[in-house]
């Protein structure tokens, strides 16, 4: 059985005064590495191998551990039944803590090494030590095989509050999307193909910066998946035939491309998109 974090779950010598952050994720498909807001990293180490199982270095304790009163453990308990013994569980559990951090923004980094849904087990105490100052929160992504996937997580012990959100960028939609079709939470091919399609689009407006072209295409994609209904959209509604947590994940994943978007002060002339819209529909 893995282990899950706990209280007394402490880097060995140190007792948390403030605040205790334990931050559990399984592996594979991801291997998680965490950096603060300067940039200092602890969990795994994305330069070095993972064994298929999980497991990384040369002990339980091995790994990034750059960020002040942090520390990394990796449980994996071998299998002890008779046709498996001595073998390793299929996933390790890793577990990042992090010691009287206070209130900021963590980055987590969820490297793929398969293509699968991860879940990151935020979880918080804040002095005095009791149960009813504990608050923890349940993080599910999409991952991709040899990509990364970012996720900003605000932790606030003072008032016991986690918040996350995800950071896109121009192929987060359509990675996610893919994801998404190749884990069957969408399982009708048309469906996807027709999504796929929409965040093929989506995807080439951000790269071209046509801004106008950009957000109609997004508001129409989340129509698709279930928002209210813009004017003058004829879409789709297909929200129904996405399964959880893909729905979810690419409504989260529009919505923060709609905010990035009012921060991006780069974009094209819109009549420069329309033309090029037009040599494209003739070809």
């Amino acid at each position: 059985m893995l282990c899950s974090s706990s209280m007394a779950d402490v880097p060995m010598g140190n007792v948390w005064k403030n605040s205790l952050i334990d931050i559990y994720v399984e592996t594979p498909p991801a291997l998680l590495y965490v950096q603060d807001s300067q940039g200092r990293r602890t969990g795994g180490d994305p330069k070095l191998t993972v064994s298929s199982s999980g497991y990384q270095g040369e002990g339980d304790l091995s790994g990034l551990k750059e960020i002040p009163l942090s520390s990394v453990e990796q449980t994996n308990i071998s299998n002890d039944s008779s046709e498996a013994y001595g073998q390793p569980q299929a996933v390790t559990g890793w577990t990042i803590h992090i010691l009287d951090g206070g209130s900021q923004t963590y980055t987590l980094n969820l490297l793929g090494l398969a293509d699968g849904q991860s879940d990151v087990f935020v979880t918080g105490f804040s002095a005095p030590k009791s149960p009813s100052n504990k608050f923890k929160l349940r993080i599910t992504a999409l991952v991709v095989k040899n990509s990364t996937t970012q996720i900003a997580v605000m932790v606030d012990p003072s008032r016991r509050i986690i918040e996350a959100t995800r950071i896109v960028d121009k192929d987060s939609l359509l990675r996610d999307g893919k994801a998404a079709c190749g884990l069957s939470f969408i399982p009708y091919n048309r469906v996807c193909g027709r999504l796929m399609e929409k965040a093929a689009d989506i995807q080439d407006a951000l790269e071209h910066h046509c801004n106008e072209k950009a957000e109609a295409l997004i508001r129409s994609f989340l129509y698709s998946l279930g928002d209210s209904r813009q004017k003058g959209c004829m879409d789709r509604d297909e929200h129904l035939f996405v399964k959880e947590p893909a729905l979810s994940i690419l409504k989260e994943d529009a919505r923060a491309l709609l905010n990035g978007l009012k921060k991006d002060g780069r974009h094209r002339d819109e009549r420069d998109c329309r033309e090029e819209n037009g040599k494209g529909d003739r070809k």
